[in-house]
């Protein structure tokens, strides 16, 4: 079976991570503490099936619209 696709916008703890990539195919933005550019959650959201974001980051109707393959 495929494994979901998840783009995660921060970093964060090494053992959240790893066991989320026991699950997923996992991409990890790499911009330390700074939140992920607009432009380039727009351009991941387009290619995954899930989402790890903080309450911090800005996700919006324009992001979830652009996210067709995103389950809820």
């Amino acid at each position: 079976m495929k494994k979901p696709k998840v783009y995660v916008t921060r970093q964060l703890f090494e053992k959240a991570i790893d066991l989320l990539k026991k699950h997923a195919d996992v991409e990890v933005f790499e911009g330390e503490d700074n939140p992920v550019p607009r432009e380039v959650l727009l351009k991941k959201v387009k290619k995954i099936d899930g989402l790890l974001c903080l309450l911090t980051d800005k996700i919006d109707t324009e992001v979830l619209d652009a996210g067709k393959n995103l389950e809820s």
